[in-house]
């Protein structure tokens, strides 16, 4: 639903699941994932669309800013597709296990999304399989909301923006990390944060 779940959406979970439910059921997916939600529940949501997913998304992460101390990534595999869950519906989600995985922090929730989301990108374009996209693209096709990780950049990402105009971080990115990275992956990111 979010295009993509790193830290700053993980944060998501801390909510109580009324609050997760109504959070969901606003979101690209509202009429499938946010009925799901509730399904069996006696919590009831109208599914009124006030499109304000992705800022609920970033609002939630700034209620814990002052605990926030570091985000730490540790990527050797990655879901490319469909997600969270290793099914939805029909489309199977596809794993992309690098060669060379990444293990980013930061103290800065923006940079480390950001780094994280270029290197997902990485693996979206380079390792996630012709048929394992089609799949994908057929469902962000039917949602009309979302998009598949290979048409955004990682500064056009609808969370990322409004984590930065709410001051959840900045869009500083101090590159340290790349000295000890992989020089193909280092170009991407690189490229990617341009």
């Amino acid at each position: 639903m979010a295009g993509v779940t790193l830290g700053i959406k993980n944060w998501v979970g801390i909510l109580r699941e009324d609050s997760r439910a109504e959070f969901h059921a606003d979101g690209p997916f509202k009429s499938a994932i946010g009925q799901m939600f509730t399904e069996g529940s006696t919590i009831r949501y109208s599914f009124k669309s006030q499109d304000l997913f992705w800022e609920k998304m970033t609002e939630v992460a700034l209620s814990v800013q002052e605990k926030l101390r570091l985000t730490l990534f540790v990527g050797t595999e990655a879901q490319t597709t469909v997600g969270p869950d290793r099914q939805l519906y029909f489309a199977k989600t596809h794993i992309a296990r690098p060669e060379i995985g990444i293990i980013l922090a930061s103290n800065n929730p923006v940079a480390a999304d950001v780094v994280a989301l270029a290197f997902l990108i990485d693996l979206y374009k380079n390792h996630t399989p012709f048929t394992a996209k089609i799949m994908a693209n057929f469902l962000h096709l039917l949602n009309g909301r979302t998009k598949p990780l290979s048409k955004i950049t990682v500064w056009a990402q609808p969370f990322i923006i409004n984590a930065i105009k709410i001051g959840l971080g900045t869009e500083i990115i101090e590159p340290e990390f790349l000295d000890e990275c992989d020089e193909n992956l280092k170009e991407t990111i690189l490229k990617a944060l341009d």
